[in-house]
């Protein structure tokens, strides 16, 4: 079995790190590998973290599942990194259907 390391960055926002779960745990051939949770709000990667053990316990994928909120600490070694931070989000998303509309 070959396994890997994911990186989720921004995995506190609900609507991102969800759905990364949902692909992520139904995924049989990461079974044994590293799932690194990555956010600077701490309460969110709580959660993000107990909602991770209860899918992979649920899965049976036995992944190894860490968290932090220093990226640097576990971009060493990863396969994947994937990368949500959205900066001044509710006005990119405005202009999304305001420059269309144009």
């Amino acid at each position: 079995m070959k396994t890997t390391k994911i990186v989720l960055i921004g995995v506190g926002s609900l609507s991102f790190g969800l759905r990364m779960f949902q692909d992520i745990f139904i995924e049989h051939e990461l079974e044994g590998s590293t799932l690194s949770l990555v956010d600077l709000d701490r309460e969110s990667l709580d959660l993000m973290y107990e909602l991770a053990l209860v899918m992979n316990r649920k899965s049976g994928l036995n992944l190894k599942i860490e968290k932090t909120t220093d990226r640097r600490k576990v971009l060493d070694g990863a396969g994947f990194v994937v990368n949500s931070i959205a900066i001044d989000r509710s006005r990119l998303w405005q202009l999304d259907f305001q420059i269309p509309k144009k």
